[in-house]
């Protein structure tokens, strides 16, 4: 019998979340940034990826690389937003 496995677990600091909320919220960042952000957000608060696709009318596929890709490039020595999100993301959400 085949299990779930669990999803990957995402931890923001304050500053971390309120920049993506900023970018999510934004009419002037591209729609594939604001659906990165809010994928991060929803991930961070627990949401399934199920879940958060079906929320966000993206593929679990999606939902689930970019849950991925920012708990894997957080580690310790990143430390940084912009590495689990985009190249770009690091000057957009500069504080």
């Amino acid at each position: 019998m085949r299990t779930i496995s669990k999803a990957t677990t995402i931890r923001l600091t304050a500053a971390e979340r309120h920049a993506l909320d900023a970018l999510s919220r934004s009419t002037k960042s591209e729609a594939r940034m604001q659906l990165r952000s809010r994928i991060v957000l929803l991930a961070a608060g627990g949401a399934a990826t199920r879940e958060i696709s079906r929320r966000l009318g993206c593929t679990i596929g999606t939902a689930s690389k970019w849950r991925v890709r920012c708990a894997r490039r957080r580690q310790p020595d990143l430390g940084r937003l912009g590495d689990c999100s985009h190249p770009h993301l690091e000057s957009r959400l500069a504080l």
